[in-house]
């Protein structure tokens, strides 16, 4: 028979069991929320960082961004064992959607970085007629405790859309000084150098 530190430790090894398993549990309920919060910042960021190229290459959100969320979404049905391991969140709709933001934004900065950074140093100018003139009313925000922003005051945003030769259309942020400088109609000659896909980047 079985002498009394074995029957104890018999007695003992289901509670170990289930004590293990709900540590487990409770480890990756925990560490759910901490991904998905950690997902969104960086989607954002990259998404930021993925504009801000895009404000500087010639080229239209279908031939750049769209391809880039459909990569991303395709990707994220691919890795869904990944992501459910990574986040510790069963649900497959959770996992998809914030995965497959993170890997279109990724995606979008990737491309038109890669675009813009690497590429021909030449230069060259090509005539653009300004079609318009417009602004926009933005708020800045100020942050009001650790989780709250609270809007701030208007302010004006100045723009300028440009129509090349090849129909290519641009729409160029301005200062104040710059957009009262300028009149519909005026044609002006831009500074392009070409990126490593062939998008066309604004040098200056």
């Amino acid at each position: 028979g079985l002498v009394g530190s074995e029957m104890c430790i018999r007695d003992s090894y289901p509670f170990i069991v289930a004590k293990l398993t709900n540590m487990g549990e409770s480890t990756k309920s925990s560490r759910s929320p901490a991904v998905m919060v950690a997902s969104v910042i960086l989607t954002v960021v990259l998404a930021g960082g993925a504009a801000f190229f895009y404000g500087r290459s010639l080229v239209s959100l279908p031939a750049s961004v769209v391809p880039c969320i459909v990569l991303g979404f395709a990707a994220s049905y691919f890795m869904k064992g990944i992501s459910r391991r990574v986040s510790g969140c069963d649900s497959f709709i959770a996992n998809y959607l914030f995965q497959g933001a993170l890997l279109s934004a990724l995606a979008c900065f990737m491309f038109l970085a890669s675009n813009y950074t690497i590429g021909s140093d030449d230069t060259h100018r090509e005539e653009a007629v300004v079609e318009r003139l417009y602004s926009k009313t933005e708020h800045s925000t100020r942050r009001v405790g650790r989780r709250y922003v609270r809007t701030g005051e208007p302010y004006k945003v100045y723009y300028m859309e440009l129509s090349f030769s090849n129909g290519r259309k641009k729409d160029i942020r301005l200062g104040r000084k710059g957009f009262g400088a300028h009149r519909k109609g005026e044609k002006i000659d831009i500074e392009l150098s070409e990126g490593i896909f062939g998008i066309p980047v604004l040098s200056t």
